[in-house]
């Protein structure tokens, strides 16, 4: 099996792995100890089913963009199930296909 595979097939338990209840303060702390600010653009990329996508929603405010990106179609999946908003886009993707102009 690839990771792929791996990561299709156990999308539907993956949130069970990972309580929400202790994860979700310590990814808020973590973005105010990272200095992420409201309307900042993040890429999320490995997002699997969208646990720090929702805390980055939430932090980043009405002007913040998420692009949620994972090469898991089926961890997508729950993710869009879970959160649909117009600051967030998904995209199916391995991290070594994506190319990005840098932003200097």
């Amino acid at each position: 099996m690839n990771r792929r595979e791996y990561f299709d097939s156990v999308s539907g338990q993956w949130d069970g792995w990972n309580r929400a209840e202790e994860m979700i303060p310590k990814l808020r702390k973590g973005l105010v100890d990272f200095g992420v600010g409201e309307g900042e653009t993040i890429l999320d990329l490995g997002c699997g089913t969208g646990m720090l996508t929702s805390v980055l929603l939430e932090h980043l405010g009405a002007d913040g963009r998420v692009k949620a990106v994972d090469f898991s179609e089926r961890m997508l999946e729950i993710a869009r199930e879970k959160l649909q908003d117009d600051r967030l886009s998904y995209e199916c993707a391995d991290a070594d296909a994506l190319s990005f102009e840098r932003d200097t």
